[in-house]
């Protein structure tokens, strides 16, 4: 991954060298390769998990809803922010 790159091709870089870690490191589903894509699609996009459920299926949906960032700016600053996130996400079942 370069550090000199911008813009979509940093995002580029920054998620297939995440997958690539994610493929090495731990056990992984289809499933949980397909939730580390689409949670950033619910977060930057207007796609909702409604429509993630609708077209992929629950058990994917269920993934990308636990991954998906919870907090909102009025919530704080950033570090309340990742804050409320993390208590999010250890709510997930294992």
């Amino acid at each position: 991954m370069s550090r000199w790159t911008s813009g979509a091709s940093t995002q580029t870089s920054l998620s297939s060298f995440i997958r690539w870690r994610w493929r090495n490191w731990f056990a992984h589903t289809q499933e949980m390769i397909a939730a580390a894509y689409l949670h950033d699609v619910v977060e930057d996009t207007p796609v909702s998990i409604h429509e993630i459920r609708e077209e992929i299926g629950p058990e994917v949906s269920e993934l990308v809803d636990w991954l998906t960032d919870v907090s909102k700016p009025e919530d704080g600053n950033r570090r309340v922010r990742k804050e409320l996130d993390r208590q999010h996400l250890a709510k997930a079942p294992p």
